[in-house]
């Protein structure tokens, strides 16, 4: 940088931090708060009063409780692609809409900072968000991450192990927020098993393991049900009102005897009640196994079985390609929201958040 430019800049930083401090802090506040988190992490090197309040805690939580307009317009995508033979990296894709809702992005593409096998990027989840944080979780692993503020921690694995000669099978995982002890939780729902004299499996316990962020443990549930039903597949949850849903099956299985080549859209009018289900659409033909994400109650979006993302309009029954592209069957979709929330730190022992691009 010249010298000139330099003097310049310290000129302005000197009259945008002045000019700051004459107005209350109230006021600074409000006009603040309507930022998006991309101009908020800008203005922060604007000025020391500027970052000192974008940095603090209380400005944190008043920004998560404040909501615009344009708060649920944003889509978070995640798909993959081949590095090396065996290696796979991820990349995450934020979109939002114009006036007449047409998707375009928001932001540079982000790399994930870690490498997966093929197993992983069909067989991983994208939970979230919870207070802007999201969790992409692999079987055992489980990266941390805000892509507003470009953060994230890899998680330290479970310490539980099972004894020689037993097997650990993994029914379902999740991330919430507890807001009853104010902390963000990762939990993992497995069957241990051993085999028979023939190979077969035979029937073993549930166990349930749950991480606190806040004091950096796992530790085991006491006294799980044995008799919790069987969950469908480990993507087949979703976290609603604080409560953690999934897709089910009987032992007799009766209900899943039925599969049609469609899918069909219910909404739920009153929650936790059962008779309130209405059935809203029947989409039939779309080129798809597994839907991705429904947008403003009226735009499905899936991969197509050529690996592009697609939109279906469920309004006008319209198919579209957008350019998207990555391996089949590796992307993921969730209504996404930017917040400020920092990622809670581990021990000094423990993973460490991380700055990624």
């Amino acid at each position: 940088m010249l010298k000139s430019e330099l003097i310049l800049d310290c000129k302005e930083y000197m009259m945008v931090d002045g000019l700051v401090k004459k107005y209350p802090r109230d006021v600074i506040i409000h006009i603040v708060l309507r930022f998006p988190v991309k101009f908020l992490l800008r203005i922060k090197c604007v000025s020391k009063t500027f970052y000192s309040l974008i940095q603090s805690s209380t400005f944190i939580n008043l920004h998560l409780n404040h909501t615009t307009p344009s708060t649920y317009d944003s889509i978070l995508f995640k798909r993959s692609f081949k590095e090396d033979i065996e290696k796979y990296k991820a990349i995450f894709s934020i979109l939002s809409s114009d006036h007449n809702d047409y998707l375009k992005f928001t932001y540079q593409d982000l790399d994930v900072p870690y490498r997966t096998s093929r197993y992983s990027i069909t067989n991983d989840k994208l939970m979230g968000p919870c207070h802007g944080l999201i969790a992409l979780m692999i079987s055992r692993t489980t990266l941390l991450i805000n892509p507003s503020t470009r953060r994230c921690r890899l998680l330290p694995s479970s310490p539980f192990d099972v004894p020689k000669g037993f097997y650990k099978s993994i029914e379902s995982v999740g991330f919430g927020f507890d807001s009853v002890v104010n902390d963000f939780k990762v939990f993992t729902i497995y069957h241990v098993y051993t085999n028979d004299a023939y190979g077969y499996p035979e029937e073993g316990t549930k166990k349930i393991e749950v991480y606190e962020l806040s004091i950096d443990i796992w530790r085991e549930l006491d006294h799980v049900d044995q008799h919790l039903p069987v969950l469908f597949w480990s993507t087949s949850s979703i976290l609603y009102n604080g409560a953690y849903f999934w897709i089910t099956t009987s032992e007799q299985g009766e209900h899943m005897s039925h599969i049609e080549t469609h899918h069909q859209m219910e909404i739920s009018q009153d929650y936790n009640v059962y008779e309130s289900w209405n059935k809203k659409y029947t989409i039939r033909g779309i080129p798809t196994e597994l839907p991705l994400v429904v947008w403003k109650d009226y735009l499905l979006g899936f991969q197509s079985n050529s690996g592009y993302l697609m939109s279906y309009d469920l309004n006008c029954d319209e198919i579209k390609e957008l350019n998207i592209y990555g391996c089949l069957k590796s992307m993921r979709a969730i209504i996404y929201e930017e917040r400020l929330t920092p990622i809670p730190t581990g021990s000094q022992n423990s993973t460490q958040v991380e700055y990624f691009k």
